[in-house]
Formats: structure tokens, C-alpha cells, sequence
């Protein structure tokens, strides 16, 4: 779904743009060439804005380096990865019976597979495998509804691998969708669960989400407060999160801890940007060693 409606947008922009140097040039006698140049400088210049705006309302002092690094990361999110997934994502492991755990990756708010295509790439470099990328409904939905999808992927992948336990790695909002499927169903299938850059007690940002699940990542929503007192008698399942203390959307840095998990936090590296750098890589190796996923030696 979320990847028809960034088309959408995209489309709609193109056409944006199109009319706008129709304009430009009848009117105005623009010539073409600095029409795009306009054009492209428009569509950079928003995104390039709406990065360092991020960084402002949470009121995180980044480094320039790192708001840049966040601002290419967002062009190959919203230009490739949500609308065109296929296009930078390596296809899932085959559903077949496997001697190793598989691991699923979660996607976050207004997301989909799109987003785990370096860290597919990585892992299939590790040798790690089987790997699965699902896509969710984590669009302008409840993260209820994303925490059943997620239940029904786990089912449906342990029964095809012959494997008892999942190893999952969310990023954002997966891990809150996460934390709701273990509240409800229990950790009796998953073996370990690493977080990455989730807003475990919300997000001061979520005021400006669209959508209930936007709402549910607000500090005070009813939904967290329901979903700590459901853990209050959770099974004990290894969790680790880990989180920037230069993100730009889950602010202030400290909702991304909780009191029962191992906490890595990191440095200079945004939201997105995160899912890219070799420091969350060599985290999720060191867990992924400890579930078994790959041999101590690796």
C-alpha cells in the first residue's frame, strides 16, 4: 500500500513540475534548462528542509555531517526504497526448511521492505540466512492490526523453515509492534529481538504523524500505558535496543530505552540513516552470534 501511494506522490510532484515549467516557459520564456534546474532544486530543497526540520523539533543538536548523512538516506528512501523496494532490496531466503533460526525484519511507521536493503545486503555477505523482509501494514493503521500481521509471518515462516523460534530485528515502529505481538501471544517463538531506533515510550514527534498508530507513539498514549502493563507478566525473551542519540524523529533518545533490555546507544546517525552505518551492523552481529544465527567464530 505504502509504496502505490509514495508512487502517487511522486507522480503527482513529477506532473507539479511539469505544469509548472509549462508555465514557466510560455509566460515567463524560461528556458528548459532552467526550468530543471528549478525543478530539481524544488524537490531537493523540500526534502533537504523537511530533514533539517526533524532535527530542529526534536530539538537535537546534530552535527552537520550527520543531518547530511540523514538527508541522503531520506532521497533513497523516498525516491527508491518505499516507492521501488524490489529495485534496492534483495529478495527474501527461499521459505524452505533451514538448519538456523530465520530472522524477519520489522519495518517502522509509514514504511515497508524498502528500507532493509543495506542491511540485506550485509548479512548476506555474513552468510546469515534464512532472511525475510515482509512487508506490513504499518500505514495509517493500528499497531494492533501490524502486531497480528507480524504474528501470522511468524507462524507462517517458522512452520515453512521447520525452525521453533524467530530471531526479529524491528526498525521504529516495529518494535512496538514487536512488543505488542510478545504481550499477546507470548515469546515462546521468538528467540531474540533487536530493536533499532524504536520510540519505546513514544516520540515528542508523533504529534505531527498521521494516523492512529501516530498516535499511539504520543508519551502519554493510552496504548503504551496499556502495553507496560501487559508486560508487566511477560515472558523473558532477550531484547536488545538499540538507538542514536542523534535521532531526528524518536525524541528525546532516552524513550528509546527500556529498563529490561540491553541498551547500546550510538552516535550521529539519524533515523534512517542508522539502518546504514557499520556501527548498527556490528551490534546485530554480536546479537545475531548470541542467537545462534551465526557461529561464534564468524
Amino acid at each position: 500500500m505504502i509504496s502505490r501511494l509514495v508512487r502517487l506522490a511522486l507522480l503527482t510532484e513529477l506532473w507539479f513540475y511539469i505544469l509548472l515549467g509549462v508555465w514557466l516557459v510560455s509566460v515567463h520564456r524560461w528556458t528548459l534548462p532552467a526550468v530543471m534546474v528549478l525543478a530539481v532544486g524544488m524537490a531537493l530543497g523540500g526534502r533537504l528542509a523537511f530533514t533539517f526540520a526533524s532535527f530542529a523539533l526534536g530539538g537535537i543538536a546534530a552535527p552537520l555531517a550527520t543531518m547530511l548523512r540523514e538527508f541522503r538516506a531520506v532521497l533513497g528512501s523516498n525516491f527508491l526504497g518505499v516507492p521501488f523496494p524490489d529495485l534496492v532490496t534483495p529478495p527474501d531466503s527461499p521459505a524452505t526448511r533451514s538448519a538456523r533460526p530465520p530472522v524477519i525484519l520489522v519495518h517502522g511507521y509509514l514504511g515497508n521492505r524498502g528500507f532493509w536493503g543495506a542491511l540485506m545486503r550485509w548479512l548476506a555477505k555474513e552468510g546469515v540466512s534464512p532472511v525475510f523482509a515482509p512487508n506490513f501494514p504499518g500505514t495509517l493503521t493500528t499497531i494492533e492490526v501490524f502486531a497480528e500481521a507480524l504474528h501470522e509471518e511468524i507462524e507462517r515462516i517458522a512452520s515453512a523453515t521447520g525452525q521453533p523460534q524467530v530471531v526479529l530485528v524491528c526498525h521504529s515502529m516495529g518494535g512496538l509492534a514487536t512488543r505488542r505481538y510478545l504481550a499477546t501471544h507470548g515469546g515462546g517463538r521468538v528467540a531474540r529481538v533487536i530493536t533499532i531506533a524504536s520510540p519505546h515510550a513514544g516520540t515528542i514527534l508523533s504529534r505531527y504523524g498521521s494516523g492512529a498508530n501516530a498516535m499511539q507513539m504520543r508519551q502519554d498514549s493510552s496504548f503504551l500505558a496499556d502495553l507496560r502493563r501487559r508486560e508487566e507478566k511477560r515472558e523473558p525473551v532477550p531484547f536488545t535496543s538499540i538507538y542514536s542519540r542523534h535521532d531526528n524523529m524518536v525524541t528525546p533518545h532516552e524513550t528509546s530505552r527500556l529498563a529490561w533490555a540491553r541498551n547500546v546507544p550510538l552516535e550521529r546517525m539519524g533515523h534512517i540513516s542508522i539502518l546504514q552505518s557499520p556501527q548498527t551492523f556490528a551490534v546485530v552481529r554480536d546479537e545475531l552470534r548470541e542467537a545462534g544465527v551465526l557461529p561464534r567464530g564468524s
